[in-house]
């Protein structure tokens, strides 16, 4: 049923992200790939991509994980499986949207209103999520 595609604008004005399916995030500049000796970094496709700080972006997939990319060399810097999605809805919550700010705070939106606001804590060599607040809706 064709391809799915998901951009995002980047802090420069002439650069924009292209994700495909599950497996490529393209530079616009150059449309080249990032590096394909590397392992997919998503088993699903990818539904929501948003800018952390220069260089690194935070995608999120309908395979229920984030994972925070270096877009200049390709590599998944670290990826997280976002079990409360799993809990709160077993059949069909996918993540829908990430939003994130100049502090390193993202929040993300899931399937049926479950929404979660993480942060990316630590240094550029060793950063990782800290979930922050959950809130599921009302049943």
């Amino acid at each position: 049923m064709g391809n799915n595609y998901t951009s995002l604008s980047t802090h420069d004005p002439n650069d924009l992200l292209v994700g495909r399916d599950r497996q490529f995030i393209k530079k616009s500049a150059t449309f080249s790939s990032l590096p394909v000796t590397r392992p997919p970094i998503h088993t699903d496709s990818i539904t929501a991509m948003a800018v952390v700080r220069p260089g690194m972006v935070i995608t999120g997939s309908r395979d229920k994980t984030l994972a925070l990319n270096n877009v200049d060399t390709g590599e998944c810097v670290t990826r997280w499986t976002v079990c409360v999605w799993d809990e709160a809805f077993p059949t069909d919550a996918d993540l829908l949207q990430c939003v994130s700010f100049n502090d390193g705070h993202v929040v993300v939106s899931g399937g049926k209103g479950l929404l979660a606001h993480i942060r990316v804590q630590g240094r550029a060599g060793k950063p990782y999520f800290q979930m922050l607040s959950i809130q599921k809706p009302i049943s």
